[in-house]
């Protein structure tokens, strides 16, 4: 279980430390990510040590198991879901609806979250209910993202500052719902903004979110 559990963190922190390289975040938990304090070399290496080790720790676990080999696919899957994740939020239409918004969500934030208990369950013959706990835990994915962009907008998420996925125009729900809320005239300006940051000031949207029931509805 111990195995398991390190395999799927091991995972998740790989993750994080492509993810900072991807979107040239300086702050990770209130501290210097890998990328700013070593570069970009060294963060390439490390989570792709992260993720092998990862791999290594996944079939100590499933070891002798006659289940070890779909529980070592849910990682493989988990990893292969996450990098089509990220990649979608460089390759998608910077303007998203709630539906890709999802789609992005149940790529980049779901299978780790899934991963965790998808694979002790099948490992220990338990699959009885798995259909209904992966809605649960799309359900759950897509609620703690939620969480997640309103503390981006609050307080910056660990970042300095707030609002940094307005600043990188990056996948967000309060956004999203914001936009939603924009009579026609107010969206097609927010939407020439979006694309080529001209017109009204970031500083000035800001304030509009705030003024917005955007974080209410979020909530």
């Amino acid at each position: 279980a111990i195995d398991w559990a390190v395999a799927v963190e091991l995972m998740h922190n790989a993750s994080l430390v492509h993810d900072d390289i991807c979107d040239e975040d300086q702050f990770r938990r209130d501290q210097f990510s890998v990328v700013s304090s070593f570069g970009t070399p060294i963060a390439v290496c490390l989570g792709d040590w992260l993720v092998a080790r990862s791999f290594e720790l996944g079939l100590r676990g499933a070891a002798g198991n006659g289940k070890g080999l779909t529980a070592i696919e849910i990682l493989a899957s988990a990893m292969r879901h996450l990098a089509e994740g990220e990649a979608a939020e460089f390759s998608s239409a910077k303007l998203l609806d709630w539906e890709d918004y999802e789609k992005i969500v149940l790529n980049k934030t779901v299978p780790l979250i899934s991963a965790a208990i998808e694979g002790p369950l099948i490992l220990s013959n338990r699959e009885e209910n798995l259909s209904d706990i992966r809605a649960a835990l799309n359900a759950l994915g897509i609620a703690y993202q939620i969480s997640n962009d309103i503390s981006d907008v609050v307080d910056g998420g660990g970042d300095p500052g707030p609002f940094n996925d307005l600043r990188k125009r990056a996948p967000n729900a309060v956004l999203l719902t914001f936009r939603e809320q924009l009579n026609t005239a107010a969206r097609n300006e927010y939407d020439v903004w979006w694309e080529n940051l001209s017109g009204p000031t970031i500083e000035e949207w800001i304030v509009q979110i705030h003024s917005s029931p955007s974080l209410d509805i979020c909530s």
